[in-house]
């Protein structure tokens, strides 16, 4: 008799969770404004690479690095942003839940050399990609096309992103470089990697 009990309670649970939620979905398209992810920092320091026949090799405070081979590479720190207020759907996952999309509000990046000369503006000089092979990578200019291309980056989590030079700077000299994100709600964040120099 108590098993039975048991298994009708059972069932019983397993319909109300079944049934007794409201079904609504998380988000009808990418950018939607209602739940997303946004950047909103940097989860961890940047890491200083070099490309070597394809391989990504860990660049020493202090060392040097042909321009071709450099990569920064950075994990951005999403954020989940809600403008929905009545969402209610706390039905139970068999599975993990689907992932919200990031978009990120990004206006502007800019990349500086600070030496013992001082600082030096390279945005023109470093383009952005997903990938550290530099394949769909995108030259930094802050336009309106720059930023739906890194919209198009960072369609999901983890945000992982890397700095690739397309051009050698004018002076060759021992070097940190420092990158500032700012998005469009005012927030700022940077990064700072480790002095090292960079060779044409």
């Amino acid at each position: 008799m108590k098993r039975n009990v048991l298994i009708l309670f059972f069932i019983i649970g397993l319909t109300a969770l079944e049934y007794g939620c409201k079904h609504e979905p998380l988000s009808t398209d990418k950018c939607d404004r209602k739940t997303h992810m946004s950047v909103t920092g940097i989860l961890q320091d940047a890491s200083l690479l070099q490309v070597d026949n394809g391989v990504l090799l860990e660049v020493d405070s202090g060392g040097e690095v042909n321009y071709s081979k450099l990569v920064i590479r950075f994990y951005g720190k999403p954020e989940l942003i809600s403008n929905n207020s009545t969402y209610s759907n706390f039905s139970a996952y068999a599975i993990a839940a689907a992932s919200f999309p990031v978009c990120w509000d990004l206006r502007r990046i800019r990349v500086e050399g600070v030496s013992a000369n001082g600082t030096k503006d390279l945005t023109s000089l470093f383009s952005l990609c997903d990938n550290y092979v530099g394949i769909g990578s995108v030259p930094i200019t802050n336009d309106e096309a720059f930023r739906n291309a890194v919209l198009q980056m960072v369609v999901g989590t983890p945000v992982v992103l890397h700095l690739t030079m397309h051009q050698a700077p004018e002076v060759q000299q021992e070097m940190t470089i420092r990158v500032k994100f700012e998005n469009t709600d005012g927030r700022i964040f940077e990064f700072t990697t480790a002095a090292f120099t960079i060779t044409p």
